[in-house]
């Protein structure tokens, strides 16, 4: 997946205030956009939407993956402390007072009692597409982003990461982070039906290989219809 990424040139979004929401849209580019599934383009579109989406989440984790994780719970505890666990999950979409959108993605553990992990999208001062987690007693940590289409889906991945202390942002070398992470928001609707997509997220390092992956099918509540013409 590595050579696509240098396909796309994703552009700056010029910003006059700070707080303006992440329009994905400019980011990718029109000529990308196009290319993504409506249903996909629709979920990105409209930053006022507040929404639910309920799924099965596989995790996986290899040994550096999991110390990763450990090692950054203090953090805002931004993975799950697992090798290999299927959750039945939500994930709650809505605004941020600070101009982004959440992503509050719940895991419900055997006892339905959730796990929870919450990030937020967010422009940079500069333009750049930023995602943090809540901070922890620590701080919080984050990572710049690039966007991209391939074969229709949205995908978001990592540049660089970085310590969130207040407003302060302290670069992390990548050879201390889980290693280069891969987003992709692939519609499904013609493998298991109507309003489906999948999220599938992989973290790689140089030297550790995949540290973690996740990957789920979760159902969009507004369905197919919403979003005019099927792929």
């Amino acid at each position: 997946m590595a050579h696509i990424l240098f396909r796309y040139h994703t552009p700056k979004q010029s910003v006059s205030n700070i707080n303006a929401p992440p329009d994905f849209k400019k980011l990718l580019g029109d000529s990308a956009w196009q290319k993504l599934h409506p249903a996909v383009q629709r979920r990105f579109a409209d930053h006022s939407l507040k929404t639910t989406y309920s799924g099965a989440l596989n995790i996986n984790a290899n040994i550096f993956g999991f110390i990763f994780a450990l090692l950054l719970s203090p953090f805002g505890h931004p993975l799950p402390l697992y090798r290999s666990a299927k959750f039945d999950a939500r994930v709650n979409v809505f605004p941020s007072p600070c101009g982004g959108v959440v992503w509050q993605r719940e895991f419900l553990r055997p006892d339905k009692t959730p796990l929870r992990v919450e990030s937020v999208k967010q422009l940079s001062p500069k333009g750049h597409l930023l995602e943090s987690v809540k901070s922890g007693p620590f701080g919080g940590i984050g990572m710049d982003l690039e966007l991209y289409e391939h074969n229709g889906s949205l995908c978001f991945a990592s540049t660089a990461y970085f310590f969130k202390i207040a407003k302060l942002h302290i670069p992390i070398p990548n050879w201390l982070t889980p290693g280069r992470t891969c987003v992709e928001h692939i519609d499904t609707q013609h493998l298991h039906g109507e309003g489906s997509f999948r999220f599938r997220m992989t973290m790689s390092h140089k030297w550790f290989g995949q540290t973690i992956s996740q990957d789920g099918i979760f159902i969009d509540p507004f369905g197919s219809k919403a979003y005019g013409n099927k792929a």
